[in-house]
Order: C-alpha cells, then structure tokens, then sequence
C-alpha cells in the first residue's frame, strides 16, 4: 500500500519541517519533498500530500512567504493531473495557505490555475 508509505512519510516530513532543530536548508528540502508528492499521479497519494501540505501551512504560517513562489507553482501545475474529488482537496490546501501567509499572497506571482 503505496499511500499508507506515503500518508507517514507526509506526516514525517511536516514534523521534521516544524523541528526547530533542522536547519533552514534541511526544513527546505523537507517541504520539497512534500511538494513533489502533491504532483503525484495516484489519487490516494495527492490526498495524503495535500492534507500534509495544509498541515504544514497551519503550523508554519508566514514562515512560508520565501517559499510562496515554488508552492504556488507546484499547486498550479498539479491541477492537471487531479480529479475533481481531488480537486477540492488541493484547493483546500491552497485556501489553508491563503490564510497562513494572509497579504504576502498578493506580492507573489504564481502561474495562473485557471486557463
């Protein structure tokens, strides 16, 4: 079971992510990885990593602002690939991130979600 890996493996990287003590390049690549499970194929994957990505956007809140550019674009192109259940989930996640990063939202520049 692939996405129970990937559910812990989520759950793990939001941990170390938060861990004060990671260094900054280390919590980087944490996230990373996370976003590079948001653009997986399996549905059952996306929802673990989408439900990681949001956890992880509560509990780090503006700490996210350097990083808003490569999340945004991540979300963004992971649109494609998610069906509409999922659809929601990903949204979810990028309204949770709206919230966490409140203005410095507005002073990024994703690419457009929507054609």
């Amino acid at each position: 079971m692939r996405w129970r890996r990937v559910t812990r493996a989520c759950q793990q990287a939001v941990q170390r992510c938060l861990s004060l003590s990671l260094s900054p390049a280390a919590r980087a690549g944490a996230a990373q990885g996370l976003l590079g499970r948001v653009r997986d194929r399996n549905r059952q994957v996306q929802e673990a990593a989408c439900s990681a990505l949001a956890t992880l956007e509560e509990a780090a809140g503006g700490l996210l602002a350097p990083r808003l550019p490569a999340i945004l674009d991540t979300l963004a192109g992971a649109v494609p690939a998610y069906s509409r259940r999922n659809l929601r989930l990903l949204y979810d996640s990028l309204s949770t991130l709206a919230d966490a990063v409140g203005p410095a939202l507005a002073e990024a520049r994703p690419r457009a979600f929507v054609g």
